[in-house]
């Protein structure tokens, strides 16, 4: 029980996991919950600090289905709302933007809210690509709509239109992906006849 309460303190699980749960409120009871269902997948697969779910292309799929396991497991030991919580957390996404607001000054409960919009902006561009639409122009105009749609609830988000640019330079790249840039197909030139 020593041995087990010494590594819970000090293990590389235990460092991994408080990193990702800084920004959460959890008991004692609920990070001994994730330690234990996280130590037993570590203790089995090894992986490294640097790893995130689902995000690793060396990985079988028993791996992924331990993984996905995993996830389920933590959600239900700690409610389904702080588990994904947890999950957002331990996702790259969420490690880019919050060196970015961290850089820009601004508060941590700030993180959360950009993957929201992130997550809520790009869910409903997929949708639209999905769907028919009457024209090339009309799909652009719908997601140039969207595009600003998300630029003006992330400027409070990051500080306004600086914030906004850094965060596109550092992670926010499906900002810009949202329009692609299309260059126009030249039209063809008119033969001139050579002079006689």
């Amino acid at each position: 029980e020593q041995l087990d309460a010494y590594e819970m303190r000090t293990s590389s699980t235990t460092a991994r996991i408080r990193g990702s749960t800084a920004a959460l409120d959890l008991s004692e009871d609920q990070f001994t919950a994730i330690y234990r269902l996280q130590r037993a997948f570590d203790d089995q697969y090894n992986p490294s600090n640097t790893s995130f779910v689902g995000t690793r292309p060396d990985v079988s799929p028993e791996q992924r289905a331990a993984e996905a396991k995993l996830s389920a497991d933590i959600k239900a030991a700690i409610g389904p709302e702080l588990g994904a919580r947890y999950e957002q957390m331990r996702s790259p996404e969420y490690f880019t933007t919050q060196a970015v607001v961290s850089r820009l000054g601004l508060p941590a409960t700030n993180v959360p809210q950009v993957i929201a919009v992130q997550q809520d902006i790009e869910q409903r561009a997929a949708q639209l690509r999905t769907v028919p639409a009457t024209t090339f122009a009309d799909r652009q105009r719908q997601l140039a709509a969207l595009a600003a749609e998300a630029n003006q609830r992330l400027s409070p988000l990051l500080g306004g239109d600086r914030g906004i640019e850094t965060y596109k330079k550092n992670g926010g790249y499906w900002l810009q992906n949202l329009t692609p840039v299309v260059v126009p197909t030249p039209s063809p030139s008119t033969p001139t006849t050579p002079p006689r």
